[in-house]
């Protein structure tokens, strides 16, 4: 995950958007302003656990 310098101005949420992707092997954020620059992001990962046959997240996990 990149570090990116913090910033002492407020944001405004009104106008922020976040996309979460559930990925099989990541889980990846990213909040945007309306101009689409990139204001913050990150990622974790984690694997699905095979339970009865089917492939299951772990709450714990994500």
């Amino acid at each position: 995950m990149s570090q990116h310098p913090t910033t002492s101005t407020p944001l405004d949420l009104t106008r922020t958007a976040l996309g979460i992707e559930f990925g099989s092997t990541r889980i990846k954020a990213v909040l945007i302003d309306p101009a689409g620059t990139v204001l913050a992001s990150g990622a974790h990962a984690w694997a699905n656990s095979l339970v009865d046959g089917v492939w299951n997240p772990r709450l714990e996990e994500i």
